[in-house]
């Protein structure tokens, strides 16, 4: 799905000091990547993610836990209930902005992602209007802050609750970062960008299909990787 170069690859054991050639990098289609289908589809109807269960009860005292002065501490929510949640809260913020997006007459978003060895990461490049205009998340976000979009997001647990210009600020990381990383993730893997390779490519967010898309033809642009021509 990304462009790739990694363990196995010719060059990749005379690397040095991370010299990185773009000429290295192969594409790769999704199945090679051990990614699921592409384009990725993603629903605008999603829902918010239930609040987390309240503590349960105390398991029972014993005779020795009371002779001892013991306390039994509750059960918690387990690891694979609290990142369902994570992901079903950012599924619904990118339905959310998706359906923001739409009133914007936004027809669709254009991402960047790179990264490597143990991180991957993702940004919007630019957005592209119905009528063919390229805009920018700040071009956008002044609209934006008139709708109720930051409201929602807020009450998602998707952004922190700010007033001002701290408020138009987590309204353009919502719709920059948050929706690159989310759908970067939901394209690649939870695990994209973790292991013995590197990795750079962009990919189109179709606000009207609901669709992610990996571009095979993303020119080698990168943020946290150095790549020499």
């Amino acid at each position: 799905m990304p462009y790739y170069f990694g363990e196995g690859d010719p060059g990749w054991d005379d690397l040095d000091d991370g010299a990185l050639k773009a000429a290295d990098f192969r594409y790769l289609t999704p199945p090679d990547l051990g990614c699921g289908p592409d384009p990725v589809h993603f629903s605008v109807d999603a829902r918010p993610p239930a609040a987390p269960p309240p503590p349960g009860a105390p398991p029972p005292t014993s005779f020795w836990d009371r002779l001892l002065g013991r306390r039994r501490i509750p059960p918690l929510e387990g690891w694979a209930q609290r990142q369902a949640r994570e992901r079903q809260r950012n599924a619904y913020s990118v339905a959310l902005v998706t359906q923001a997006m739409r009133q914007a007459g936004i027809a669709r978003a254009y991402c960047r992602y790179d990264g490597g060895n143990d991180e991957g990461f993702a940004w919007l490049d630019h957005f592209v209007t119905t009528a063919g205009e390229r805009r920018t998340a700040e071009d956008l976000a002044d609209d934006l802050l008139q709708t109720d979009l930051v409201d929602k997001l807020i009450a998602a647990d998707a952004v922190f609750q700010h007033t001002g210009s701290k408020r138009r600020d987590h309204l353009i990381g919502a719709i920059t970062d948050g929706l690159a990383t989310e759908c970067a993730v939901q394209l690649l893997g939870y695990s994209y960008g973790t292991g013995p390779y590197y990795l750079y490519g962009a990919f189109v967010v179709d606000f009207a299909a609901c669709t992610i898309t990996d571009d095979p033809k993303a020119e080698p642009v990168v943020e946290n990787i150095s790549l020499k021509a």
